[in-house]
């Protein structure tokens, strides 16, 4: 399941000249080198649910927890990025995830 989320966001988070990441959902995933937003390709096999739930994992690893009256949340993720994400129903039909760098 995060394994393979993992697995792909951490190619992604290496590339230095990356500033912003917008993942929305498991299967949207953007980033901006400077140019304007690009679509990377996400990992495959990873539905809505699985993506929530590792979403979820790293708030409760920034020592954040989530509620569902207050479906956004600012935090830092893995020490190192500035992070947003709002859940439904403030976002349509998925979470969706900023990082800043």
């Amino acid at each position: 399941m995060s394994i393979e989320i993992e697995s792909k966001l951490s190619d992604v988070l290496k590339l230095t000249s990356v500033t912003d990441y917008c993942l929305n959902g498991a299967s949207s995933w953007f980033i901006d080198q400077g140019n304007g937003l690009e679509k990377i390709a996400a990992p495959e096999q990873v539905d809505e649910s699985e993506f929530k739930t590792w979403v979820i994992q790293k708030i409760s690893n920034a020592g954040k927890t989530w509620d569902a009256r207050y479906p956004y949340l600012d935090f830092i993720f893995e020490n190192q990025f500035r992070a947003h994400v709002i859940f439904p129903p403030l976002s349509p039909d998925r979470v969706l995830l900023s990082l800043r760098r």
